[in-house]
């Protein structure tokens, strides 16, 4: 009888710890920002502990900063791959990996977006969305 309280204690507490996570890998974040220039991103870890899979599994939605849907041409590099974004959502998944992975979101006339560095697990699945602002520097002209 002890053992059995112990065993429904302990996986009450793992329970709780995980649901309340934010940052170091569970529930969503609230906008985190780069660069300091109104662009920013919001991620959500999905945990898929219910089959083996050898990939992480990543969303993508694109958003102006003012919240409707960028329909702007963007690249998303992640590690040394590549995925050309035109109608600013996509799906794609990636090779597990030892070192630290970041996501960049570029966009002409629009400031760049970059993650944090993190570290994911084979089973993992995470929905980011970047929020692009609106580049209004002007460009110089060197002739």
């Amino acid at each position: 009888m002890k053992k059995y309280r112990v065993i429904v204690i302990s996986v009450c507490v793992s329970t709780i710890i995980s649901c309340c996570g934010k940052f170091s890998g569970h529930g969503t974040t609230t906008i985190r920002p780069s660069y300091g220039n109104g662009s920013g991103y919001q991620w959500e870890f999905l945990s898929a502990n219910d089959y083996v899979r050898d990939s992480l599994w990543f969303t993508v939605n694109l958003e102006h900063k003012q919240g409707t849907q960028f329909m702007e041409p963007a690249l998303i590099e992640m590690d040394c791959s590549k995925f050309e974004v035109d109608d600013g959502h996509i799906s794609f998944r990636s090779g597990k990996s030892v070192a630290k992975s970041r996501l960049k979101v570029i966009s002409i006339g629009y400031f760049v977006v970059e993650t944090e560095p993190w570290t994911f697990k084979e089973n993992d699945s995470i929905s980011i969305t970047f929020t692009m602002a609106e580049d209004d520097r002007q460009f110089l002209n060197c002739e």
